[in-house]
């Protein structure tokens, strides 16, 4: 393990013992799985945290998990030699932070940096897992802040231009997530995404591109406009014809993000300078919006 990464776990580990961090009552119920956790060997160690993930999956308090044993464990395997190891722990993390509460004490724990570490380009499994985790969390103002702050925007850039579409819808829709807090706005802009995002709308660049990848595209595009001063680089970037091409061929969710987003920008054009608002009038030469 890099000295690096080791630094993070110590952190987070750390981070948990000055905040007065102790093992709560459920650990009698989940004893067995975390013994397995313990053992030496990576296929007992993941068959646990498979366990962990379907009991996180069905518990009523998760807090509960979060504060316990097994929880330390979970960190403690982030960095395991074992991809499938490091790749079901990841996902059991997502699991745990259903809540904003949860959500908030893994910021309050560090925990979003030691994640956003394990983004790789040698692994498009462990790297879909932790955008699609972080992402998830991201629904929570202060993960949004702290994965801005932690250079997360930057990470997950390359992955919008993903072979796999799958990483890309998933990268698009944690960078919607993200846009809600403003100034991460400023970064997606800075990191060239803007026109990354659009071009998911483009049948030219991306021809079987499925319906729930626009629809998520759409999405995040509609979140970037927490800032206004974004509408002149969607416009520069096309986004007027894609979005009349949905409006005309998209399937129902499209349809209405598409439409919402021409009555935004067609609102907002005629305060930008040097654009015709005539853009905003037609539908694929129909004169009609």
């Amino acid at each position: 393990v890099e000295e690096s990464n080791m630094h993070g776990i110590f952190s987070v580990l750390l981070t948990l013992s000055v905040l007065g961090y102790v093992f709560s009552s459920i650990d009698h119920h989940i004893g067995g799985i975390v013994e397995k956790m313990r053992a030496k060997g990576d296929i007992s160690r993941t068959e646990a945290t498979l366990e962990l993930a379907h009991f996180s999956l069905k518990a009523s308090n998760k807090e509960e998990i979060v504060e316990s044993e097994a929880f330390l464990l979970l960190i403690a395997q982030l960095y395991s030699e074992s991809q499938d190891l490091r790749i079901i722990s990841v996902q059991t993390i997502g699991i745990l932070g259903e809540s904003i509460e949860i959500k908030e004490k893994f910021v309050e724990y560090e925990l979003i940096p030691v994640l956003l570490s394990l983004i790789t380009k040698d692994s498009e499994q462990q790297t879909l897992a932790v955008v699609q985790t972080v992402g998830n969390l991201a629904h929570s103002s202060k993960v949004q802040a702290q994965v801005g702050d932690s250079g997360g925007v930057q990470m997950m850039a390359p992955f919008l231009h993903s072979t796999s579409e799958q990483l890309r819808r998933v990268t698009a829709g944690a960078l919607g997530n993200l846009a809600m807090y403003e100034p991460n706005c400023a970064r997606i802009k800075e990191a060239g995404l803007i026109a990354d995002l659009v071009n998911l709308l483009s049948p030219e660049k991306y021809p079987n591109s499925h319906p729930t990848t626009e629809e998520v595209a759409l999405g995040a595009i509609r979140n970037l406009l927490v800032d206004e001063s974004l509408v002149e680089d969607l416009v520069s970037a096309n986004i007027v014809p894609a979005l009349l091409r949905l409006k005309r061929d998209g399937n129902e969710a499209s349809q209405e993000i598409a439409y919402e987003l021409m009555e935004y920008l067609s609102n907002a054009v005629a305060e930008l300078p040097g654009t015709e608002p005539d853009e905003f009038t037609g539908e694929a030469g129909t004169g009609e919006l």
